[in-house]
């Protein structure tokens, strides 16, 4: 779809590089914290989804690897992982984080994840304690705390080649699975393209 800007975007997150261009605002997005709203401009967002994406290839993850995801809100940083894990061509594989433990083994086993990044450390120790050897590594997004999902932190840096990563995926290429919730039998996976 061309936009006014020239910018052609075909992969979910080409909508930074156009919003970027076409719409540098100082409040791209935002969250709830601490009584108050915070903001973050599309240029931050932008350098935080590369920051990710270094994270994800420091930890060896390749294109098609399915990274799960058990976020409890939204936040700016949310939609950093999820764009940087689609940078890389990682597949997303969003969670609830209310699912048993069973429902989680299933899925995290299903997929074959390789990694999963939790919103905080109860989730964290929830997937820790399952038996999952296709996982390469658990993380969470509270910071300053064992096990905190570096690219989040302020002494992160870029891997100097996310640009061979990203031109790799195509808009055929498989983007996340999401799944049902499983309460009238087995969770079932809908796959999604770019």
């Amino acid at each position: 779809m061309s936009q006014k800007s020239g910018h052609d975007f075909t992969r979910v997150f080409d909508i930074l590089a156009f919003q970027e261009a076409s719409y540098p605002q100082a409040s791209a997005a935002a969250s709830f914290r601490d009584g108050a709203w915070k903001s973050i401009s599309i240029a931050d967002l932008r350098a935080l989804t590369d920051r990710v994406s270094g994270e994800l290839l420091r930890l060896g993850i390749a294109h098609g690897d399915r990274i799960a995801i058990i976020p409890k809100m939204g936040s700016p940083e949310w939609l950093a992982v999820d764009l940087g894990c689609l940078q890389v061509g990682a597949v997303v594989v969003p969670i609830h984080p209310t699912s048993s433990p069973t429902e989680i083994q299933f899925i995290l086993t299903e997929v074959e994840a390789k990694g999963c990044l939790t919103a905080d450390e109860e989730l964290f120790r929830k997937v820790q304690e399952l038996a999952l050897p296709s996982l390469a590594f658990i993380q969470h997004l509270a910071l300053n705390s064992p096990g905190a999902f570096a690219a989040l932190g302020s002494a992160a840096t870029p891997h100097p080649d996310i640009t061979s990563h990203s031109s790799a995926v195509t808009p055929e290429d498989l983007a996340a699975i999401l799944y049902t919730s499983g309460t009238t039998g087995t969770p079932k996976g809908a796959m999604l393209t770019h």
